[in-house]
């Protein structure tokens, strides 16, 4: 649910903001990839037990 809120609230700050789309995209884009990557290594150290 707070996810989906903060979701939310990174569209209403693209559509606010056009000069600042691309990074906002950037670092949403970064965060995405940063969850991606942590929920591998914590497979790969649950595979290791």
């Amino acid at each position: 649910m707070r996810h989906a809120v903060l979701h939310q609230d990174m569209v209403l700050k693209l559509m606010n903001a056009p000069c600042s789309r691309y990074k906002l995209y950037k670092s949403y884009a970064n965060f995405i990839f940063i969850i991606k990557n942590n929920c591998l290594v914590f497979l790969l150290k649950v595979q290791h037990f």
